[in-house]
């Protein structure tokens, strides 16, 4: 037997697996099998820190954006919630407030509004039916007859819906003419005339 061949032979294994041991230390994996865990798709430390950093930013991000999306409305995260929970309730939080913009974001139109009376009460109107001065009505030029608009006086915040079911006024820089229980409703009876906005409803 060649000892000499058998010891360097030796010699090289010895080698070998004191370079895999220091690879497992220097990895974090060694230690991991003393313990008894079984890591064989661990990230290693570098990705997991980038993990956690994004995981941070996502949080971060969600509080700010549903922070701007409502100052009334805090945000409520359970400790257990998710980063990713948390943006989806942050991006619902602005879609729910965008589409409240978009809803109440309905002005037709604003400009001076006056109102008629008695002196035409009973009068046929562009729709048929006699003009009745009691009742929550409007003239207006464009828009359909039979259309329910909000009529909002900007001064006192007041409104009132009336149905359009004439037509006018025929007077340069008026957008509609109410009837006067409409102008009552809205305080712009004394004045006679009154900035408005007319809203869709």
């Amino acid at each position: 037997m060649n000892y000499k061949r058998f010891f360097f032979t030796g010699k090289v294994w010895l080698a070998a697996e004191l370079l895999v041991l220091l690879l497992l230390a220097s990895s974090g994996a060694w230690a991991n099998d003393i313990r008894g865990e079984v890591r064989s798709d661990a990230p290693a430390a570098p990705l997991e820190h980038a993990v956690n950093a994004v995981e941070a930013m996502a949080m971060e991000a969600a509080r700010d954006t549903a922070a701007s999306a409502s100052s009334a409305t805090a945000m409520s995260t359970s400790p257990r919630q998710t980063p990713l929970v948390a943006v989806q309730d942050a991006v619902k939080s602005v879609l729910n407030s965008a589409l409240e913009t978009v809803q109440s974001n309905s002005l037709v139109e604003a400009g001076m509004a006056s109102w008629y009376g008695s002196a035409f009460q009973g009068r046929r109107t562009a729709s048929g039916e006699r003009f009745d001065m009691n009742q929550l009505t409007a003239a207006h030029k464009t828009l359909p007859l039979g259309t329910v608009v909000q009529v909002r006086n900007p001064l006192n915040g007041k409104t009132v819906d009336v149905t359009i079911n004439d037509r006018g006024p025929f007077i340069k820089g008026r957008i509609i003419d109410l009837s006067y229980r409409a102008a009552l409703a809205l305080g712009i009876v004394q004045a006679g005339r009154q900035p408005v906005e007319v809203h869709r409803r």
